[in-house]
């Protein structure tokens, strides 16, 4: 794996965190609890399970847990007791320049990530999420710390009557070089004579624009299967946002606006999102003896 996928890892993306584990309404078990272990589990009653979303695939345990999110055939590996993500494979041979190869992993008692951390004399990396009561996602910090560089990040998310109004976020970027930092403002419309309900609070694909702190390739995986709290009693129908990105003292400053669609299957999961005119396709598994009705746009 080569450096800039080392980067997405740890310094660009772990932003967060991955998603992977018990679910947004998904069932979720603690550390200690012997039960079945529902990760990626999108309706407990039937046993609906995510495998697939977009370029993101999806591979379990035999006890259900989260064995391994692939982004474009590139492995994140889960490994519990030590609670630990890997980046490749667990045994695999590493060039020292590429850092690290896992960071310790912990979780809340709800099964959602709750830090990121690896250091040696080389590097240094931390990730912290935070969520309320409700299980809501409110507050992600990362900091890297390398041999040639430096990264700062953090992002706030507003939630009112259980609906994810706002996400805010600023990045820090130093090299030996030269400095960098962006920020992002991002609001999200809920428009329309009905609200767009979501039945199993989902943390669809339209809500993760936050997870672009980096390439966040990880933090988009790990949301999709709800490690990342509670998605939203509603769906919006679109976002404002607004950025700001500083480069060797120049200030870029833009807007933009998105619409959103919204598929269901007929256990009322998730089968597409559309962003403008990007389609988002989803895919589930049972994790009992069921078996999926033939597909249908």
């Amino acid at each position: 794996m080569n450096n800039m996928t080392m980067k997405r890892f740890f310094y660009a993306g772990l932003a967060l965190l991955m998603w992977g584990g018990l679910a947004f309404s998904f069932t979720a078990c603690s550390d200690d609890d012997d039960d079945e272990n529902s990760s990626g589990v999108i309706n407990s009653e039937v046993g609906l399970r995510l495998v697939s979303v977009d370029r993101y695939k999806y591979t379990y345990y035999d006890d259900g847990r989260l064995e391994t999110i692939y982004y474009r055939d590139e492995p994140f590996r889960f490994t519990y007791k030590p609670d630990r993500i890997w980046i490749g494979e667990e045994n695999e041979e590493r060039d020292p320049e590429d850092g690290p190869a896992y960071a310790d992993a912990s979780y809340t008692s709800q099964g959602y990530l709750k830090s990121l951390s690896y250091s040696d004399e080389n590097y240094k990396f931390s990730a912290t999420c935070t969520y309320d009561s409700d299980g809501h996602l409110t507050k992600i910090s990362v900091s890297y710390a390398g041999p040639e560089e430096s990264y700062r990040s953090a992002a706030t998310l507003t939630w009112r009557t259980d609906l994810l109004r706002m996400i805010a976020w600023q990045t820090e970027e130093y090299d030996d070089e030269e400095s960098y930092g962006e920020s992002y403002k991002i609001v999200y419309d809920y428009d329309g004579e009905e609200l767009i309900e979501n039945p199993h609070l989902q943390f669809a694909a339209s809500l993760i624009d936050f997870m672009c702190i980096g390439d966040g390739e990880l933090e988009r995986g790990l949301a999709h299967v709800g490690k990342l709290g509670k998605g939203p009693k509603y769906l919006p129908t679109g976002c404002q946002r607004e950025w700001e990105e500083v480069e060797d003292g120049k200030v870029h400053t833009g807007t933009s606006a998105r619409e959103f669609k919204y598929g269901f299957n007929i256990d009322n999961a998730l089968s597409y999102v559309m962003i403008n005119n990007e389609r988002i396709t989803y895919r589930y598994d049972f994790t009992g003896s069921r078996t999926l009705p033939p597909f249908s746009e």
